[in-house]
């Protein structure tokens, strides 16, 4: 995947979080781009989702292809959200 391509999906998915959220919310829930020039990398909530690298998304087969990244990294967000949303801290 061309680096610019996965800058614009996270830029994608950054503008419908701040547009479809609390402004509270998604001034710290949002994805992360970052390049070094030979890896890039997309973060949410400083966890790693995706890197150049090491590209962790399911690949077919049959058509040659990856999971689309902005699919896989929807996925990844629902599941890091749903998991974070069983977390309690109890009142003193």
């Amino acid at each position: 995947m061309e680096e610019p391509q996965a800058e614009k999906i996270v830029n994608k998915i950054n503008r419908e979080i701040f547009e479809s959220n609390d402004v509270d919310v998604s001034v710290y829930c949002y994805l992360h781009y970052r390049s070094n020039g030979q890896v890039a990398e997309i973060s949410f909530l400083e966890i790693e989702l995706w890197t150049s690298d090491n590209d962790d998304r399911e690949y077919n087969e049959k058509t040659k292809e990856y999971r689309p990244l902005e699919d896989y990294l929807r996925h990844r967000i629902n599941n890091i959200i749903e998991e974070i949303s069983t977390l309690k801290v109890k009142d003193e």
